[in-house]
């Protein structure tokens, strides 16, 4: 796959490999896996350096403020990335203020991973409201669940990518690309399937 050419972006070929992609996920990497992970497994496979950045961890596991890189069992290619924002009740209470905390988060998170060529999010509860703060050279914005109301925003997408025409609909897109990809299903299933 590639993604769209213009001015101010270089053209990807995401299956080339050699690229530093960050994964945001509304899902933790361990446990049950679906489409996030799918994708953050098949972009290792071919050769990137894919940052799995987890939703917010909010028990006493990590220090308030602190950032964890943790190396994946399954990939070595595959870097698990959580973080523990101490301000995350605001998200409910004063979402402006969440948003501009949620931007040096972005910052602090980019910095901890290196230079981003790729940030592909999947979380449709809008933790970063903007894909700019990472810095990366092509962001996307792929939801794959409901858009949770009120948010509606592309998050500063350079690319819309969903599973469902219902669920793009519930994203302001504005003149950006966007496409509908519906669910694909992964050739060992298939071949199980048809064995059963």
């Amino acid at each position: 796959m590639s993604a769209p050419a213009s001015s101010t972006h270089r053209k990807y070929a995401l299956t080339s490999g050699g690229l530093n992609v960050l994964v945001i996920s509304p899902q933790r990497w361990s446990g049950f896996q679906v489409s996030k992970h799918h994708f953050a497994n098949a972009l290792a496979q071919v050769g990137n350096e894919v940052f799995f950045l987890e939703p917010p961890v909010l028990d006493r596991s990590m220090r308030p403020g602190e950032i964890s890189i943790e190396s994946c069992d399954s990939c070595r290619r595959i870097k698990v990335v959580r973080y523990c924002p101490w301000f995350y009740r605001l998200k409910f209470h004063a979402r402006s203020i969440f948003n501009f905390l949620m931007r040096n988060q972005a910052n602090r998170i980019q910095r901890a991973c290196g230079k981003l060529d790729v940030v592909w999010d999947f979380d449709n509860t809008y933790n970063f409201s903007s894909l700019k703060p990472f810095h990366a050279d092509l962001a996307i914005f792929h939801p794959v669940d409901q858009i949770v109301k009120p948010q509606s925003s592309s998050k500063d997408a350079d690319i819309v990518f969903a599973v469902d025409e219902s669920i793009l609909k519930r994203v302001d897109i504005g003149s950006i690309p966007a496409y509908v990809i519906e669910h694909g299903l992964a050739p060992d299933y298939v071949s199980y399937a048809e064995h059963q």
